[in-house]
């Protein structure tokens, strides 16, 4: 009787941590991101400028991290989770938003997931769903080293999607390893131009957006019938599977034909709402602009509920918002291409939602390790952890039990606080940006690198902080630690 009681609680404990296995994984498969991408004739200054929300599972942690150059032996293998890809001889400094995730099934926890390089090239990714059989979780690369590969190798965004077709004819296409998140979008721009480039296991589909227009996207399909890069059996893959007939006379349509679950509300629902906010405004898109875009709930129309009361799973019928639960963190850098590439592209990255953070820059020409808070963290929360401590401040403002007092009363004073700390940066920026073209000009470029250097983890370190005081003060005011603990 006893071994048969034991057999029983084995099983029953084996059913269970696949359950919370499979659970975790739907979690992660859900997350959704938004990007957006402004070409440079429908900006207010000239420059590229491209957004992104990072959305992800609920305590994994966020590490903004510092690539320096690096020259490599003859012969270097670079150890992949499942492939193995012959190292270049040198590879370029970039500062990275990666994600801490100690369920990655074994591998390495830090995985890249957007960024900057010292070129300018920027790189993020969202999940979709197509019809094209998933390869053996055995096989191929995953986005966060494609995209490493990307920032290490690649002086323009032509450069880095041509970079992945390569790498995908080659190796072929994972998704992210560990999840169910198996196809992917990348977006990737520089100071001249944004592309947008959709993945599958197998092939892939590019278009660059065109300068006096703009991307506003979420987890769906985009691309139809208008491409300029695409694999070569694209259209006979499809017709061999039979989802697409030639003699049809029928245009092939790249959305249709390999798209799965297309029209999906929280997708389409934010796409809309970026639209909405930005296309009104192409010719004269702001940074401030952008940013504003991104802390959006909808105010002002039916689709507005309290942040972020089960917004982001459409708890009680609600609709996603593109500012959610879910925001790990939020990029939109500003590609500036009449200024050096060190000074003129910067990437403005806020931990956590952005509506209740602040972003902070980081120049393309910083050259050092951030501080230390900022690659602190891992999946529960940590005080010394800057991403946690952004992230605390939402789940107390916003627990998942909501209280709408605490929230009208505390969320604007906070919000008041990192739009007045938003302003100085703005103003310290564009002086900062004086110094350091003047040290450009005049032959000192290791100067001006220091200046961006000194100044980019200066701000980093204040800004955590200043989240320390907000977050001591919200404890002050009543709020709970204990609900925030019970986030998602």
């Amino acid at each position: 009787m006893r071994v048969s009681v034991s057999k029983k609680l084995i099983l029953c404990l084996i059913v269970s941590v696949l359950c919370l296995v499979w659970l975790g994984l739907q979690s992660k498969a859900e997350a959704k991101c938004v990007t957006l991408g402004i070409g440079k004739k429908a900006t207010a200054d000239g420059s590229v400028i491209m957004a992104h929300h990072e959305d992800y599972g609920p305590n994994d942690c966020m590490h903004i991290v510092y690539h320096p150059r690096a020259t490599h032996k003859k012969g270097e293998i670079i150890d992949f989770a499942f492939e193995d890809v012959p190292q270049v001889e040198l590879t370029y400094a970039y500062t990275a938003d990666e994600m801490y995730d100690p369920e990655r099934l074994g591998m390495p926890p830090a995985t890249f997931m957007n960024g900057i390089n010292e070129w300018g090239v920027t790189a993020s990714s969202n999940c979709f769903d197509t019809k094209e059989p998933l390869l053996p979780n055995d096989k191929g690369l995953g986005w966060p080293e494609m995209l490493q590969l990307v920032m290490e190798r690649c002086k323009t965004a032509r450069e880095g999607i041509e970079l992945c077709t390569r790498l995908i004819d080659k190796y072929t296409f994972n998704g992210f390893e560990a999840t169910s998140c198996k196809n992917l979008t990348f977006v990737i721009g520089d100071p001249n131009e944004v592309w947008q480039m959709a993945v599958t296991n197998r092939h892939y589909v590019a278009r660059r957006i065109p300068d006096d227009g703009g991307l506003f996207y979420a987890n769906e399909l985009q691309i139809e019938t208008e491409w300029d890069i695409a694999s070569d059996d694209l259209i006979d893959y499809a017709v061999a599977q039979g989802w697409y007939d030639k003699s049809s006379g029928e245009p092939f349509n790249f959305k249709k034909v390999y798209g799965k679950d297309l029209g999906q509300d929280w997708n389409v629902k934010r796409q809309e709402g970026l639209r909405a906010l930005l296309q009104p405004k192409l010719g004269s898109v702001t940074v401030q602009d952008v940013m504003a875009a991104l802390r959006s709930h909808y105010e002002g129309t039916k689709d507005y509920n309290m942040p972020h009361s089960g917004n982001y799973t459409g708890a009680g019928g609600r609709v996603v918002s593109i500012c959610n639960d879910a925001n790990h963190s939020s990029e939109v850098y500003h590609l500036r291409g009449n200024m050096p590439t060190a000074i003129g592209s910067v990437m403005w990255i806020c931990s956590g939602v952005p509506c209740c953070g602040v972003f902070t820059p980081i120049y393309a020409g910083n050259r050092g390790q951030t501080p230390e808070a900022w690659r602190t963290g891992s999946d529960s929360f940590d005080p010394d952890s800057a991403w946690w401590t952004f992230e605390q401040i939402q789940r107390v403002v916003t627990p998942i039990e909501p209280d709408p007092e605490f929230y009208n009363t505390y969320q604007p004073q906070v919000r008041a606080r990192w739009d007045k700390v938003q302003q100085i940066e703005f103003a310290e920026t564009a002086q900062l940006e004086k110094e350091a073209m003047k040290l450009w000009k005049d032959g000192k470029a290791d100067e001006a690198h220091k200046l961006l250097t000194d100044y980019t983890n200066r701000r980093l370190r204040t800004n955590y902080w200043i989240a320390q005081g907000l977050l001591s003060w919200l404890y002050a005011m009543g709020g709970e630690p204990e609900k925030a603990a019970k986030h998602w």
